[in-house]
């Protein structure tokens, strides 16, 4: 059902994702109560809540999930990514600093647990384009040119690095530096 229901989701069948979604976590809440599945289905139902601007609910679903993971693993990778849902989400309601302190709690936990990853660059990114947002275009652009130089190592030629070179663009050309 969760895999149901996130394939719904991307496919934009909303209303049948939460009809799976909800009877995936009611299941695990039932049958694994306070499981990696419990928080899989609570992380599912908080973006398909985000997806349609409901940010209460999507930041109770990933307030859960965060919640969980931390008991198996309080500083890993799950915990990691709950932290940037909960950050993107603060970003998408405009509380531009609790969007900040996140991204760079995410980011300091990738340097000492995921360095070099896709994983990272994706962190290196989001904030890049936080900070874009702020108005801070030096350190929008420095952070999006380690995102860049990671991905081109990464994954040369990919779809992410041109995203990486079409916002350094722009921030560049924000910046006034058409050079």
């Amino acid at each position: 059902l969760l895999a149901l229901g996130n394939l719904e989701t991307s496919s934009g069948h909303l209303e049948a994702a939460t009809v799976d979604l909800e009877r995936a976590l009611a299941l695990a809440e039932r049958t694994l109560p306070d499981s990696r599945l419990e928080a899989a289905c609570n992380l599912s139902l908080g973006n398909l809540a985000k997806a349609g601007d409901d940010f209460d609910r999507a930041d109770r679903h990933y307030r859960r999930a965060l919640a969980i993971y931390q008991r198996f693993e309080p500083d890993g990778l799950d915990v990691a990514r709950s932290w940037v849902n909960l950050g993107n989400l603060a970003w998408q309601r405009g509380d531009l600093d609790l969007a900040e302190e996140r991204q760079r709690h995410v980011l300091a936990m990738l340097e000492r647990l995921a360095p070099g990853t896709p994983f990272m660059a994706v962190c290196l990114n989001n904030l890049s384009g936080l900070l874009a947002d702020r108005g801070d275009l030096q350190a929008a652009g420095d952070l999006c040119a380690r995102a860049l130089a990671l991905r081109e190592r990464l994954t040369p030629g990919s779809a992410s690095v041109a995203s990486s070179l079409s916002t350094l663009g722009s921030i560049e050309l924000d910046r006034g530096d058409l050079d």
